[in-house]
């Protein structure tokens, strides 16, 4: 028997609740856009797309049939993984399918985003690449939205607060 630190059977539950939980804190963030609070309305949002991050992958291992080590779990914990491990995963899939295997995925995207689905699978690979250049600032970002810095190229202080509501 493998040794699990999440047994298969404990999945479903684990994928469901980081689904709720990511709506939960993108409903927050919405609601706290809505009334210009971005310093935690930005942050809230990048948590929430963490949390469906890691629900994604663990419905890959689900797929897998297959439980979480305790080696995963340390790895899905961390927010450069979920940010943009997973999103690299992501790429590799999209660039290793078939030409069939592309087009159910192409299908599937058109039937439930019309407006924003990709055409291609060169299209969907350099979403892909454009999606990780940005994911890659994210972490930083959350920082920036959370604490005043010291800049020391500028030699002064900053804080989100300090943008224009355009930037």
């Amino acid at each position: 028997m493998d040794d699990f630190l999440i047994p298969k059977a404990n999945m479903l539950n684990g994928i469901n609740l980081a689904l709720q939980h990511s709506v939960s804190l993108l409903n927050a963030s919405g609601e706290l856009f809505n009334n210009k609070k971005y310093s935690v309305s930005i942050p809230l949002s990048i948590l929430s797309y963490e949390e469906s991050a890691k629900a994604s992958w663990m419905l890959k291992k689900l797929q897998e049939n297959t439980g979480i080590t305790k080696k995963n779990w340390n790895s899905l914990i961390r927010h450069d993984f979920k940010l943009v491990e997973l999103e690299k995963e992501n790429l590799k899939m999209i660039d290793s399918m078939s030409e069939a295997e592309m087009k159910i995925y192409l299908d599937f995207q058109r039937e439930k985003t019309k407006d924003i689905a990709e055409k291609s699978k060169e299209e969907a690979i350099n979403k892909r690449k454009d999606l990780l250049g940005i994911l890659n600032k994210f972490e930083k970002i959350k920082e920036n939205c959370f604490y005043s810095n010291w800049n020391p190229f500028e030699r002064k202080w900053k804080s989100i607060h300090m943008f224009s509501e355009e930037d």
